[in-house]
């Protein structure tokens, strides 16, 4: 079940095309582990990009409607997608 679950939400994924969402290239297994392939993306993670002092409302918005715009497209997309991702 939990197989069948990862390889819907990794096809809906690699079915979305936004610039602001991870290409998938390929779902695949090797010695049993079931792993998906997707487009490497350079630079910082969310985490890491969050100042310890907080951000300025410029920053807080040039980061969060990127965000949002992606989350739009993948919800309108596919509901199973956006429900990953948002936790709902």
């Amino acid at each position: 079940m939990r197989l069948e679950r990862f390889e819907r939400e990794a096809r809906a994924v690699a079915a979305l095309d936004h610039p602001n969402i991870v290409t998938v290239h390929a779902i695949e297994q090797a010695d049993g582990t079931h792993f998906i392939a997707m487009q490497l993306v350079e630079g910082q993670t969310l985490g890491e990009a969050i100042p310890a002092s907080g951000m300025t409302l410029e920053q807080i918005f040039a980061t969060t409607i990127p965000l949002a715009d992606a989350l739009s497209v993948a919800d309108g997309s596919n509901r199973e997608v956006a429900t990953y991702f948002l936790g709902q």
